[in-house]
């Protein structure tokens, strides 16, 4: 990975990176952290000061050293050309810039091994800081985590992690999907935190969804074990096993309409927001299920609500869609559609819904 890094820095430099390549470059800045460190240290030029900026001087000059040197205009400078003798102030300022060549070509070197903690080192809290990734509608990427855990993103989703896990937990934020593969690790747990929910696991395979235009959260298990703690309800634990999933109100979705949200009325504690605990459905030709089928690029439905429906298509299509016919709202839709248009799948729900549908200011509207 570093060995490409370079190669595509070296390409910009040159000025001859492709456009696949410069879709490469973007991706690496985007899921390693550390690179795009460097990368912002290469290529940003901060002002030369005093002596009492001595390391941020040398660390600009090594910038640009490293520079030359990748796109091979580097020449060694010489403090004894066989010309006039170099005033001594000349001369220390050579001695100087040759030191900064040693840290130049060990920069190289740590670019290879992928450590840059010496960039740093006068404000070694810096290396604690937050990443945040996110994907527009239309939209996925996969990340890898600092300790090896790999995270699925869906459509327009958000995670915020940090640099390192530091302490007892590892501990992540998210808006929006994500599937994950979590890196087993007893000692040090893994923590989501959602706007409904927290899920702490130890190792383990499993979904969450958690848009804030939605009204609902779920979480989906597929192997391992989670323990689910609802907002404002710490005391109270919840632990999914295999193929169970959990759904809850959203913070801001008002109680009465939680049977009208989950098909059925259901009896909801008053400090336990809940809506469902059902088991996870899978298709017995493939073994896919709805919750993760997102990943191999299928958008699948498993008797679901149309504003549910709905919204993963606006997220899938990346498209906005008005509901204009009361009729369909309490109705369930089940499907799984691959490499389908936005058209085919609208065609589909329409024969099975019974409805119309058009395409008005940009905006797709069901009559």
């Amino acid at each position: 990975m570093e060995e490409r890094f370079i190669y595509l820095v070296k390409q910009q430099l040159a000025k001859t990176i492709t456009a696949p390549e410069r879709q490469e470059l973007d991706a690496l800045l985007l899921s390693h952290s550390d690179l795009s460190r460097v990368y912002t240290f290469l290529f940003s030029d901060p002002e030369i000061t005093y002596e009492d900026d001595q390391l941020e001087s040398e660390q600009s000059y090594a910038a640009q050293v490293v520079r030359m040197h990748l796109s091979g205009s580097w020449e060694k400078p010489a403090i004894d050309s066989g010309h006039e003798p170099l005033a001594p102030w000349y001369k220390k300022m050579i001695r100087t810039r040759q030191k900064s060549l040693a840290m130049a070509v060990c920069l190289l070197l740590v670019i290879a091994i992928g450590s840059y903690y010496f960039l740093f080192n006068r404000h070694p809290e810096s290396l604690v800081t937050h990443n945040q990734i996110g994907t527009k509608k239309g939209s996925k990427t996969h990340i890898i985590l600092p300790d090896g855990t790999s995270v699925w993103l869906n459509a327009d989703s958000k995670i915020s992690y940090p640099d390192n896990f530091q302490g007892d937990t590892r501990e992540v934020s998210l808006s929006g999907e994500a599937y994950f593969d979590v890196v087993k690790n007893p000692g040090k747990p893994f923590v989501i935190h959602t706007g409904a929910m927290d899920v702490k696991v130890l190792g383990t395979v499993f979904n969450v969804r958690s848009y804030p235009t939605e009204a609902t959260t779920e979480a989906s298990l597929i192997h391992g074990s989670i323990e689910v703690t609802l907002k404002g309800t710490e005391k109270k634990k919840i632990i999914l096993r295999p193929n169970e999933k959990l759904t809850v109100l959203n913070n801001e979705t008002p109680r009465e309409n939680a049977g009208k949200l989950s098909g059925k009325k259901m009896d909801l504690p008053d400090d336990m927001p809940i809506l469902a605990l059902t088991r996870i459905h899978f298709n017995q030709a493939d073994s896919s299920n709805a919750e993760t089928s997102w990943i191999y690029n299928k958008l699948s439905f498993d008797n679901e609500g149309t504003e549910k429906v709905f919204s993963k298509i606006e997220q899938w299509y990346d498209c906005e869609i008005l509901i204009d016919n009361k009729n369909i709202r309490s109705k369930h839709f089940t499907a799984t559609f691959e490499n389908k248009t936005l058209a085919e799948v609208l065609e589909a729900l329409s024969m099975a819904l019974n409805f119309t549908y058009e395409e008005k200011e940009g905006k797709i509207v069901i009559k």
